[in-house]
């Protein structure tokens, strides 16, 4: 049991995963707007946001893992990651995937029911889009050339538009999310 939690966290690429705390912070820092309560305004949306980010980073390492499987053979240097894998078993690894997507899609609601901005939902259902489209079939945007650079741009664009609904509305994860998915782009 023990071996098995080992390979998921290796598959799950960790060392991608502290980013998601600088990518948090600056989406308060631009974002948000303080209410009266300090722990239901900061606290309760920040720890929600850092979840979220979490579970949909961790599930699109995992679909980089399982897509990249036959490359990463040939690349010593992802050895660990290939015994990992070798000792995984894929459907449990793509339930614990589908588990991570609800278990987001859960706190999104109660994200979007915190803050009152039902438009969280849209810019979740992007950042998963994009991490399934930008590293699996049938879209494997990643290995398409001019569609991969146009995956790539949909970043900024999206931190663009995320700041004209942030100006009005002082929207936190639009940015979290823009910001992370770039990240996860660049794998």
């Amino acid at each position: 049991m023990a071996g098995k939690l080992r390979d998921l966290i290796t598959i799950s690429r960790p060392e991608f995963l502290p980013a998601n705390s600088a990518s948090v912070i600056i989406g308060v820092a631009w974002g948000l707007t303080l209410p009266a309560g300090l722990m239901w305004g900061l606290g309760v949306p920040l720890v929600l946001t850092y979840a979220v980010i979490t579970l949909v980073a961790a599930y699109a390492a995992q679909i980089n893992t399982l897509s990249d499987y036959e490359l990463d053979l040939k690349d010593e240097s992802k050895s660990r990651l290939i015994e990992a894998m070798r000792g995984y078993d894929r459907r449990r690894l793509k339930a614990i995937m589908y588990g991570e997507l609800i278990l987001s899609l859960l706190l999104i609601g109660l994200l979007i029911w915190v803050e009152g901005k039902p438009e969280l939902l849209f810019f979740w259902a992007v950042a998963v889009f994009l991490a399934q489209a930008y590293s699996a079939p049938p879209l494997r945007l990643k290995s398409r050339g001019l569609l991969a650079v146009l995956a790539l741009l949909i970043v900024p664009l999206h931190r663009r538009v995320g700041g004209s609904v942030r100006e009005h509305s002082g929207e936190v994860l639009e940015t979290v999310l823009a910001l992370k998915k770039g990240q996860h782009l660049t794998y």
